[in-house]
C-alpha cells in the first residue's frame, strides 16, 4: 500500500481556541506530525496536503492569501515550534497537578491557560 500512495490529505483539527493545551497540541501538533510521518514513508508521495485551522494565521487580520509552505518554513517568521519541548510543558504540568492532586476542573483551566501563553 506504501507504494501506491502519491497524495495524503489531513484535515483534521480542533477549531475550540480555548481548548486544553494538551487536547489542541495532540490534535493539531501531534496529529500532523503522525500524518507527515506517515506520508514520507511512501514511496510514490506527490502531495502532503494539510488544512489547518483560521488560528495558524496568528493575530493577523485583512484578507489573508493561501500559499504553499515547505518543510521548515513558519507562517509567522519565526522558528518552528519545538513539539518535542511543548510535549513535555504539558507533560510535566500535568503530573505536577496530578501529584498535587489538583482538581480536574482547576487543570482543565491550568491547561487552557497555558495554550494561550
Amino acid at each position: 500500500m506504501l507504494q501506491e500512495i502519491d497524495v495524503v490529505i489531513n484535515s483534521a483539527a480542533t477549531t475550540k481556541f480555548y481548548d486544553r493545551y494538551d487536547f489542541a497540541l495532540g490534535i493539531n501538533t501531534l496529529g500532523p506530525m503522525h500524518v507527515m510521518n506517515f506520508a514520507k514513508k511512501c514511496g510514490n508521495i506527490q502531495l502532503l496536503l494539510h488544512i489547518s485551522t483560521a488560528y495558524v494565521c496568528g493575530d493577523k487580520t485583512g484578507l489573508i492569501l493561501e500559499k504553499p509552505y515547505y518543510m521548515g518554513d513558519a507562517p509567522n517568521g519565526r522558528p518552528s515550534l519545538d513539539i518535542n519541548v511543548e510535549k513535555k510543558l504539558v507533560d510535566e504540568t500535568l503530573n505536577d497537578h496530578k501529584a498535587k492532586q489538583t482538581s480536574e476542573k482547576e487543570i482543565r483551566q491550568i491547561l487552557r491557560d497555558l495554550g494561550t501563553q
